[in-house]
């Protein structure tokens, strides 16, 4: 369900593969956590975006998928996103998860300074 295989080439947006995922969940009621919307590691966004250099450009695409880029847009983007993000569904509960610290209990909570 990430943003670089649903949408390979840009303005090609393709969710069959993540549509049939849902199915059976939705089927069934299960509750599903999606997935990260806002990706900062390169490594994780569609090749074409990171060839992007005009900011007017960047703001459109990170609109169209809430994504994020600070250094271009300030340090204000992630609440103009979130905020989007809310204003469109605001039922869904957002929240930062800072790499593997939700999935991976052993990894802590942040809280200590402990490895």
């Amino acid at each position: 369900m990430k943003w670089y295989k649903n949408e390979v080439v840009r303005g090609q947006e393709d969710y069959t593969l993540a549509d049939s995922m849902m199915q059976p969940a939705e089927e069934n009621e299960i509750l599903v956590k999606g997935h990260t919307v806002l990706w900062n590691n390169q490594i994780w966004l569609p090749s074409w975006d990171q060839t992007i250099t005009d900011p007017e450009d960047l703001k459109n695409t990170t609109i169209n998928r809430i994504n994020y880029y600070e250094d271009m847009l300030g340090k204000n983007a992630p609440a103009m996103f979130y905020s989007l993000a809310s204003n469109i569904d605001p039922d869904v509960p957002l929240f930062v998860n800072e790499y593997n610290t939700v999935e991976f209990a052993g990894e802590g909570d942040g809280s200590s300074s402990s490895g």
